[in-house]
């Protein structure tokens, strides 16, 4: 662990990232997943389609997410699924209607097919920090993945009951590092303010900057993605295994 050689009070909150910190996503997968979804969708319209085109359409789509984020501009998974769904009805000369809300719906729905993994110590530690009775919430930009189908990977893996607030981007309409973004889920443990937060992520920009201008204490684990862009101030504290974060359950 680096960071600040004082180190702060403990936390009353403990904010966590969701990508790259408590779970990873399989990029290819996902994709796989939804470029299969959109071939069986116009299959069942009669349509031939062709794999690759539908990738390109796809990986399309990704890219204006990215391009989005880095700006600030919103970029729902709805929208990208509209978007999917019209250049694939412009691809296919397409003008049924209803199979071109078949197709944004069918690339909505295959995040649900798409498991995400766990960050080794992801539980363990939710389970240590609510036992000694810190609260703990989620800032999570979603990306492609509604968060209808990131809740039910929480529940099912057992994160769900270890989280006491979420905000999603899709419900906010905004990325981290706007406020917004933070305070969604933070507002609902007023008892925890200022440097009685800490905030756990992997980005420098998004993460620490957004949870620094807030007052927090922030963390950047770079256990799976280590993000050393120097256009962005660093966290107070940088680990590189979350089970670093257990001794915070004993803190005072």
């Amino acid at each position: 662990m680096t960071g600040n050689s004082r180190r702060p009070p403990g936390p009353e909150l403990l904010s966590f990232d969701l990508y790259n910190t408590l779970v990873v996503e399989n990029l290819s997968t996902a994709e796989d997943a939804r470029v299969e979804h959109l071939l069986r969708c116009l299959a069942a319209g009669r349509i031939r389609g062709d794999a690759g085109q539908v990738r390109t359409i796809v990986a399309e789509a990704h890219r204006r997410y990215q391009v989005a984020w880095a700006a600030g501009d919103f970029y729902p998974p709805a929208t990208a699924a509209a978007d999917v769904a019209r250049d694939l009805c412009a691809a296919h000369r397409i003008g049924d209607q209803a199979l071109r809300c078949s197709l944004a719906e069918a690339f909505l729905a295959c995040g649900g097919d798409v498991e995400l993994e766990l960050v080794s110590g992801a539980i363990p530690l939710l389970a240590a920090v609510r036992a000694a009775g810190i609260h703990t919430c989620v800032v999570c930009d979603v990306g492609l993945t509604p968060s209808e189908r990131i809740r039910s990977f929480l529940a099912r893996r057992g994160l769900a009951e270890l989280i006491g607030s979420v905000s999603f981007s899709d419900e906010t309409a905004v990325y981290k590092p706007a406020p917004e973004a933070f305070l969604r889920a933070w507002r609902q443990h007023p008892e925890a303010v200022g440097a009685r937060i800490w905030h756990v992520g992997d980005m420098r920009r998004s993460d620490v900057v957004g949870a620094a201008r807030l007052g927090a204490v922030t963390v950047r684990f770079r256990g799976v993605y280590d993000d050393t862009d120097p256009a962005h101030r660093e966290a107070d504290i940088v680990i590189d295994e979350l089970d670093a974060l257990r001794r915070l359950a004993h803190s005072p």
